[in-house]
C-alpha cells in the first residue's frame, strides 16, 4: 500500500493532474507530513501556470522555520519551482535555485530527474548546448528508469531541441520520433496532441508544410477535456504562422483570429501574444495598417503579462516592418540595428536573417546603398548556410523516417511471430517489455490428445504425406480448441495439449474443455485417416510463463498437468479418460460420465477414474 506522500510523488512526477487534484481535494488538517497540502498547492498552481500565487506560496514556503522546511520538502518544492521560472524562461531565478539545491545531493531520482531536465532547459536558452546535452542526456537516464512516461517524453523532446540547435540534426528526429511514441503509448489525449504539436513544429521547420499540418489539423480533432481549447489555439496558432510565411494574409488571419480569442478567453498570454503579433503582420500585408497597429499594440499588453525575450525580439521586428511599411524609415533602422548586433553577439541566425532583410529595404529607401549592400550581402551568405542546413534536415528526416519503416516492419515481423507462438496477452506483454512471466492459475482444465497407430502408419508414407495428415489433424484440433475458447499450449510428435481458463478466464472451463474433447474425437472418427484418438482431462492449479531467452515458449507446470498426461496414456483409443476431480468439476452439467474404477496411475498409484462417453 503507497503513503499518501509516495502517492503525492506518483502524482507530481508523473504530471497526473486528475490524480494531484483529488488528493488536494482528499487532505485534512491532520495530514502527515504537515507540510505536503502546501506543497500540493504549488504544484497546482504551477500546473494552471497561476504564477503569481504560486510565487507567493513558494515565498512563504522559503520564509517558514527550519523546523518547517525540511529537506524532504526543499527538493520537492524548489525543483518544482525552478522548473516554472525555467519554463517562462526566467532562467537566472531557476539557475540560483536549483545551484542553492544541488541536483547532484537530492535523495529521490523522480526529483533529481526533474532538477537535471531543468537545468538543461536554462542551459538551452543561455545557449550552453553541450552542457545542455550532457544534462538532458543524465535526466533521460534517469527517467528510463522510472514509471514516467509523460516527463519522459519531455525529456527526449527537450533533447531533440538540443541535437538541432548543435546541427545534429538525425538525432534530433529520432529524438522526436522517441517522444511522440512514448506520448502516444500513454493513451493520454493531452499527450497526443502534444506529440502531435512537436512533430508538426518539426515537419514546418524542415519545411514539409503540408506534412506539419496534417498533424495541427489532427490535434484539432482530439476531445483533451478542460485543455481542448488550449490545444486548439496551438494548432491555429501555427497553420497561421505557416499561412503567413507563405504569404497567405487572409488564411492566416483566419486561423490566428482563432487563437487570439481562445488563448485570451484562457488567460493564456504568451500564446496571445503570438497571435495579436501575427494578426498584425497579416493585416499589414492585406494593407490595412490601422489594423495592424491595433493589434500590435494589443500584443505588446500580451506580452507585457507574459514576459519572455524571443516574443520581444520577434515583436520588436514586426514593429520595425511596420513602421517601414507606414514610411517611418528611420523609425524601423532605429529598432532593427540594435537586434542585429545583440543576434550576431548570440550567433542567433534565425533573428539576424529577419532583421537583415528588414534593413535591406529599409537603407534602400533611405539612399543608403552601400548599408544595403552589406545588409543583403551577409543575408545571402547567411541563406546559403540556412539552405544547406535545410537541405540537411530534409535528408535527417528521410533518413530516419526510412530506418523506423524497417524498425516497425521488423516490430510487426516479431509481434506475429510471437502471436503464432503464444497466447495473445502473453505475446503482448513480451512485446511490452515484460522478461519474466510465471503465473499461478487455481482452476485450469488440461486436455492431452494422443494420435493412436500414427507411428505405425507414418512408416509406411513418404515424408510429404505423414507431414500433411499431421498438419490437417492439427488444424482441426486447433480450429476445435479455438471455437470452445481453450488455447493450444504446444504439441510433441503425435500429441497435443490444451488448456481451459488461462491466460485468460473463461466461463464454465471444465464443461468447456469436455466439449472440446468430444469435439476432437468426433473430428477423429470422421478423417479419412481412419486413425483413432485417445484423450485424457484433469483440473487443478498450475503455473504458466514463459521460459527461454531466444527462443520464449508458453507452458504450464504441475502436478494438474502430469495428472492429465497420465489420464490420456492411461486411456484407450476412441476414448476420453478423466481424473475424479475433473468428473467432480463436472457435476450437474449434462454429459454422460461412466466411472471407469481404480486404476493405477504411474507416480500417483491408485486412482478412481472415469470415462467421457458424450454430452
Amino acid at each position: 500500500m503507497q503513503t499518501l506522500l509516495e502517492r503525492a510523488d506518483d502524482a507530481i512526477l508523473g504530471i497526473r493532474k486528475p490524480q494531484l487534484d483529488a488528493l488536494v481535494a482528499s487532505l485534512d488538517a491532520a495530514v502527515d507530513p504537515s507540510w505536503l497540502p502546501a506543497l500540493l498547492e504549488l504544484e497546482r498552481l504551477c500546473a494552471q501556470r497561476n504564477a503569481i500565487p504560486a510565487r507567493t506560496l513558494f515565498a512563504s514556503l522559503q520564509a517558514a522555520p527550519p523546523s518547517q522546511w525540511p529537506i524532504a520538502l526543499q527538493y520537492r518544492a524548489v525543483t518544482g519551482w525552478a522548473q516554472f521560472l525555467a519554463e517562462a524562461s526566467e532562467t537566472d531565478e531557476a539557475l540560483q535555485l536549483l545551484q542553492d539545491l544541488d541536483a547532484n545531493t537530492i535523495p529521490h531520482p523522480g526529483y533529481k530527474a526533474r532538477a537535471l531536465r531543468t537545468l538543461a532547459l536554462c542551459a538551452t536558452q543561455q545557449g550552453r548546448y553541450d552542457d545542455a546535452q550532457e544534462l538532458a542526456e543524465q535526466a533521460l537516464a534517469l527517467y528510463e528508469t522510472l514509471p514516467y512516461p509523460a516527463p519522459l517524453g519531455n525529456a527526449l523532446s527537450e533533447l531533440s531541441t538540443i541535437f538541432s540547435r548543435k546541427g545534429q540534426l538525425a538525432n534530433a528526429v529520432r529524438m522526436q520520433f522517441r517522444a511522440y511514441e512514448t506520448f502516444t503509448a500513454m493513451g493520454s489525449p493531452i499527450a497526443t496532441a502534444i506529440a502531435l504539436l512537436n512533430l508538426g513544429v518539426m515537419y514546418g521547420e524542415t519545411g514539409n508544410r503540408e506534412v506539419a499540418r496534417t498533424y495541427f489539423e489532427q490535434v484539432r480533432t482530439i476531445d483533451t477535456v478542460d485543455d481542448t481549447e488550449r490545444f486548439a489555439a496551438y494548432a491555429a496558432l501555427n497553420i497561421g504562422s505557416m499561412h503567413l510565411e507563405d504569404g497567405h494574409a487572409e488564411q492566416a488571419a483566419t486561423e490566428l483570429l482563432v487563437a487570439e480569442q481562445l488563448s485570451t478567453s484562457n488567460n493564456q498570454w504568451a500564446m496571445a501574444t503570438g497571435a495579436r503579433r501575427g494578426l498584425a503582420a497579416a493585416y499589414r500585408m492585406l494593407g490595412d495598417l490601422a489594423a495592424a497597429q491595433q493589434w500590435l499594440l494589443q500584443a505588446e499588453h500580451a506580452l507585457a503579462l507574459a514576459p519572455n525575450e524571443p516574443q520581444r525580439i520577434t515583436h520588436v521586428i514586426e514593429e520595425a516592418r511596420l513602421a517601414l511599411a507606414l514610411g517611418n524609415v528611420d523609425t524601423s533602422i532605429e529598432l532593427l540595428e540594435p537586434l542585429v548586433d545583440s543576434a550576431r553577439a548570440r550567433d542567433d541566425v534565425s533573428t539576424l536573417l529577419r532583421c537583415l532583410a528588414e534593413l535591406h529595404g529599409a537603407y534602400s529607401a533611405t539612399n543608403k546603398p552601400q548599408q544595403a549592400y552589406q545588409a543583403l550581402l551577409e543575408r545571402t551568405q547567411l541563406e546559403a548556410n540556412v539552405t544547406n542546413t535545410a537541405a540537411q534536415q530534409q535528408l535527417a528526416l528521410f533518413t530516419v523516417e526510412r530506418e523506423r519503416d524497417e524498425e516497425r516492419r521488423t516490430a510487426q515481423r516479431e509481434r506475429a511471430l510471437l502471436h503464432s507462438v503464444m497466447p495473445g496477452s502473453i505475446a503482448d506483454r513480451i512485446l511490452a517489455g515484460e522478461r519474466r512471466i510465471a503465473d499461478v492459475h487455481q482452476h485450469v482444465s488440461i486436455l492431452f490428445a494422443d494420435l493412436v497407430g500414427f507411428t505405425t502408419m507414418a512408416q509406411h508414407l513418404e515424408p510429404q504425406q505423414v507431414l500433411d495428415l499431421i498438419e490437417r489433424l492439427f488444424a482441426q484440433f486447433d480450429a476445435v480448441v479455438e471455437q470452445h475458447g481453450l488455447v493450444r499450449i504446444k504439441t510433441i510428435g503425435d500429441a497435443y495439449m490444451a488448456v481451459a481458463n488461462l491466460p485468460e478466464p473463461i466461463n464454465q472451463p471444465t464443461a468447456q474443455a469436455a466439449r472440446c474433447a468430444l469435439a476432437m474425437m468426433h473430428a477423429v472418427a470422421h478423417d479419412s485417416s481412419g486413425l483413432q484418438v485417445r484423450l485424457g482431462l484433469h483440473t487443478g492449479p498450475v503455473v504458466a510463463g514463459v521460459i527461454g531467452a531466444n527462443r520464449p515458449m508458453y507452458d504450464v507446470w504441475g502436478d494438474t498437468v502430469n495428472v492429465a498426461s497420465r489420464m490420456e496414456s492411461s486411456s484407450e483409443p476412441g476414448r476420453i479418460h478423466i481424473s475424479e476431480a475433473f468428473a467432480n468439476a463436472l457435476a450437474g452439467a449434462p454429459f454422460s460420465i461412466v466411472e471407469r474404477g481404480t486404476v493405477n496411475i504411474k507416480g500417483k498409484g491408485d486412482m478412481t477414474t472415469y470415462w467421457l462417453e458424450g454430452q
